[in-house]
This record gives structure tokens, sequence and C-alpha cells, in this order.
């Protein structure tokens, strides 16, 4: 049965669209990690899930392919080690954040938002949480148009843990400084991305990924922290 895909709004044979690629699922599994994404809206269902979800009702093939280029260079990103020679030390010598150069900041802008604007355009219930509301359209054009001007107004910043199981877990909305953000939990990485006509402060706007400028991503140690307990209770 043919279905209108919301990207290119024609009526055609759908696919399984996969909200978090499958390759960055596939990657996780084989580095051996005992990993799990949290599945279903009750923060009691959760199972593995090596696939990841899908949703055979927004994308038809062409669609979906057309951000294969975008997810190609996230994926690589996402699984790239720390590079110990960009480790930033605090006063005591402690490891607070390492710098990455030479990224297409173009391109893993464009990765991020695309997994934050499948996951509001689907119905699954996993994701029932994620409402762009008019940014969702905002978003759809900057992919059409590719208007990297465009891409300002959505600031995003990192955070890598030391010691944590890889793990994909939803992403979901807050607000910080007074600002609406999603984060999303990637393997060790936490993003968040900035979704709010309001600046990002300064004092945070320098750490967010910016062309031709280095991208710092802060370290943390989740011990002790609610994350952590919700890493464990996913675990069990």
């Amino acid at each position: 049965m043919k279905e209108k895909c919301v990207f290119c709004e024609k009526t055609k044979n759908l696919i399984k669209a996969h909200i978090i690629p499958k390759g960055l699922h596939k990657q996780l599994y084989s580095s051996g990690e005992n990993s799990k994404i949290r599945v279903g809206a009750s923060k009691r269902r959760m199972k593995r899930s090596p696939s990841g979800i899908w949703d055979k009702h927004i994308l038809c093939s062409e669609c979906d392919n057309s951000f294969s280029l975008w997810e190609k260079y996230g994926i690589e990103f996402l699984s790239s080690p720390v590079d110990k020679n960009k480790i930033i030390c605090g006063p005591h010598g402690d490891k607070i954040a390492y710098s990455v150069y030479n990224l297409d900041c173009v391109k893993l802008q464009l990765f991020f938002l695309s997994l934050l604007w499948k996951a509001s355009i689907t119905k699954r219930e996993e994701y029932a949480t994620v409402s762009l509301g008019p940014y969702e359209n905002i978003i759809k054009d900057i992919f059409l148009s590719e208007n990297v001007n465009e891409l300002k107004s959505f600031s995003i910043l990192f955070r890598r843990a030391i010691k944590s199981p890889k793990i994909h877990l939803f992403p979901a909305f807050f607000r910080w400084e007074e600002i609406n953000f999603y984060h999303l939990y990637l393997g060790d990485f936490e993003i968040r991305i900035k979704v709010d006509k309001q600046k990002l402060p300064k004092k945070f706007e320098v750490f967010s990924l910016k062309p031709q400028l280095p991208l710092v991503i802060f370290l943390s140690d989740f011990s002790g922290s609610n994350l952590e307990a919700t890493i464990k209770k996913i675990l069990q």
C-alpha cells in the first residue's frame, strides 16, 4: 500500500526507515559492549535492540538514502576514540576535555538534526515525547535547501563519558539556562541540541560545534549521577 512520504510529500512505497541509523547500532554491538537501548514509552520496558527502531510510514527509499552521507560521517565521528594528544587537563591534572580538529561541521550538524527530525515525525510511541513543533518544517527546509546559514540557530554541545557502558537513549526535552534543548545519548556521547530562537550564552557558545574551529568535547565521569543509575537499570 502506497503512502505519503513525509520528506518529498509524494505518494510512494515507503520503507522501514530507522530513526537512529542501523549502522550505528551495528557498530555498537560489534564493539562487544553489553549494550541496550530503551524500548517503549515506559521506563520498565527495556530490551536489547541491535537493529534499532524503524518506522515504515514516514520515508520512501530515495529520501531515506538522502541522509546516508551525513549518517556515515556521524557514525565515524561517534566511533572515533579520544585523541590522547588533544586532551585538555585542569589545574590539578584531571582530564576535563579534548579537542577535535578538521571536522566537517555541516555534515555533522545535519546528521544530528536528522536524528531529531525523524524522532519528531515518527508515530512510534518510543519517541512520543519528541515534538519539534514549527522547527520540524524549519529543519526539513534546511535539508532541502542546504542553507548552511540556518544551521546557526541549532547550536550543538558535546560531552563524553570517561567510564560508562555504551548505550542509546531516546531524545528528551529539557530546559537549560532558560533555553529549550533536546539531548541524545549515543554510545558514550551526550549531545545537546538547542531548539530555540534564543542565542546560547557566550560562555557556552564558544564550545558549540562551529565551522573552521576545533570542537571541544567535555569529558565527564557519570559515577553517582542519575544517568549512571538509568544505565545500571537498563543493563540489569
